[in-house]
């Protein structure tokens, strides 16, 4: 058996969790040459019914999808291994800057945001809110689902969808809009829960 001194040691990661946590990409000569290729334990395939666009979610739902989860944990085109890269495989990386009014996504469509990342594109803004993701389309402003980690479940990993990412310039129009839909589905939920006791009282009287 092989032994080696501390200092002859490092960390191997996945490639998104070097440009997330460490602010570093691999190279692209590299990626085929992972250091390592663990395989991964076996998990039970998503069912596609019940499989949702990244477009299409709330800001309060889980997305389940299966080739997206196995770029993310390093598989790649092979989702049975984890592809992992030392830091000698790797170079800065430079996150996209906000532009014109877009946010800058990633390959799935949304934002990695603290704590899964270190931080957030320069110019934009991560708004933690439920349903902030209707408000944005009503506004047609540009926005991207901000991902907040992965969560485990029936050993499958599941990724957090928490609020959007604009532009900072939208960030306080949005936050207004949204506040004002709060507010009329707070109303609206208020009416329907006296409605409801008004017409359960008809009943009794009736009765009576």
């Amino acid at each position: 058996e092989a032994y080696y001194l501390r200092e002859q040691l490092g960390d191997l990661h996945t490639a998104e969790a070097w440009r997330n946590r460490a602010g570093r990409e691999v190279r692209p000569e590299e990626l085929s040459r992972p250091a390592k290729t663990p395989r991964r334990r076996g998990a039970p395939a998503a069912d596609p019914d019940k499989i949702k666009p990244m477009d299409e979610l709330e800001d309060d739902q889980f997305a389940v999808r299966g080739s997206a989860l196995a770029e993310e944990e390093g598989g790649g085109d092979d989702p049975t291994v984890t592809k992992l890269y030392g830091e000698w495989q790797t170079r800065p990386w430079e996150m996209p800057a906000a532009k014109d009014g877009c946010v800058p996504k990633t390959e799935r469509g949304n934002v990695n945001v603290p704590p899964f990342a270190t931080r957030l594109p320069e110019g934009t803004v991560h708004l933690p809110h439920p349903r902030m993701a209707a408000v944005c389309r009503e506004l047609g402003v540009d926005f991207a689902h901000g991902m907040a980690g992965f969560d485990v479940r029936g050993g499958r990993s599941i990724p957090i969808i928490l609020g959007v990412v604009v532009c900072e310039e939208f960030g306080e129009s949005v936050m207004e809009a949204w506040t004002e839909a709060e507010r009329q589905r707070e109303e609206r939920a208020v009416a329907k829960v006296r409605a409801a006791a008004d017409a359960g009282w008809r009943e009794v009287l009736r009765a009576a």
